[in-house]
């Protein structure tokens, strides 16, 4: 059994560090997280749990794709016009440094996808959608954390969960590092 401290210890830590993370991003990343927030809560809810992922991953092509459906489909331009927000996110989205943003390297960001996939397992998508869109106001964030990392813990001994946090921070670490060297 993991001892509770250790969970505590290192859910702040994890908590911590997406703080320092999130504050790398310019302002223009920003304003495409929030302008793509307001396009799933407007126009496609139901991915709400999904945005995590997509935030961290960069990715937005597959967020239109999971709102609208895919390019060629029938009916993708008649749902894309009936969503107010999706032209602020088109908009934002040519910015130089989101450009940049989206022209990383995905396969660098990994940590991304698997924490959003994780957090997507044991939290709500209310949760999620705080933690991605209203800066954490709530400090969802590390609630989430905590679950994940409980969950981890009960599905390890004590060793698997040690090796699985640090290779999550050792990630997580890659992860704002190519953050850091992009928009520094």
């Amino acid at each position: 059994m993991v001892p509770p401290a250790m969970i505590n210890a290192d859910t702040a830590e994890l908590a911590r560090f997406s703080r320092e993370v999130r504050a790398m991003f310019p302002p223009a990343v920003r304003g495409l997280v929030k302008a793509s927030c307001q396009m799933v809560s407007q126009c496609c809810p139901t991915i709400r749990s999904q945005m995590l992922s997509f935030a961290l991953f960069g990715d937005k092509d597959g967020m239109v794709e999971q709102c609208f459906g895919k390019k060629d489909s029938p009916n993708y331009r008649a749902k894309l016009g009936a969503c107010p927000s999706i032209g602020m996110m088109m908009k934002i989205s040519q910015e130089p440094d989101v450009m940049k943003f989206l022209s990383i390297d995905k396969s660098k960001l990994a940590f991304g996808k698997t924490l959003g996939q994780t957090m997507t397992e044991v939290c709500s998508a209310d949760d999620i959608m705080s933690i991605v869109c209203d800066a954490d106001k709530n400090n969802r964030l590390q609630v989430c954390q905590r679950r994940v990392l409980e969950h981890l813990a009960r599905k390890s001994t004590d060793q698997v969960y040690k090796e699985k946090v640090a290779f999550m921070k050792m990630k997580g670490r890659e992860y704002g590092a190519v953050i850091k060297q992009a928009f520094n």
